[in-house]
């Protein structure tokens, strides 16, 4: 009787840890997608705090109830999609805005140079002509000098 009776306790009891377990991951699940468009927003720093403690979270439950947490995990996997997706979008955005304000003016640019760069649009390697030395060298201090008189004109 005592042994039948404390494994059919220890059975319940377990059935109803792992039940509570179920309805705390799917509340916690909720929570967190109830706060996602937040929780993208976040700072790094604080991200990776939630982050932490949703996994503390979901190894806790699976730990009392012997059962995954797929609902905490799935949720916590598609913010940190949506925190790297806005992060993303925020960085090319600054980029355009650096890029838009910076002032650009047309060079003369050595023949060989735009001949290679009309190649590489056209998906096709050049067959560069041998070079010498000195041809890489005044090449390069005419974009030098061409970049140097393009950066010294004043602002439109």
């Amino acid at each position: 009787g005592g042994e039948a009776y404390r494994a059919d306790l220890r059975e319940a009891s377990s059935e109803l840890c792992g039940g509570l377990c179920d309805i705390a991951a799917e509340r916690y699940a909720r929570y967190l997608r109830c706060r996602a468009e937040v929780h993208a927003r976040l700072p790094l720093a604080a991200f990776t705090s939630l982050c932490a403690l949703a996994d503390d979270f979901a190894a806790d439950v699976a730990h009392l109830s012997g059962r995954g947490c797929a609902a905490v995990s799935a949720e916590a996997a598609a913010q940190a999609k949506a925190f790297v997706d806005v992060l993303h979008a925020e960085a090319t955005k600054k980029l355009e805005a650096t890029v838009e304000q910076e002032a650009w003016g047309q060079v003369e640019v050595p023949a060989e140079y735009q001949r290679l760069v009309d190649s590489i649009a056209a998906n096709q390697v050049p067959e560069a002509p041998p070079a010498s030395a000195a041809d890489h060298l005044s090449a390069a201090a005419a974009v030098s000098a061409a970049v140097g008189s393009a950066e010294a004109e004043p602002e439109a």
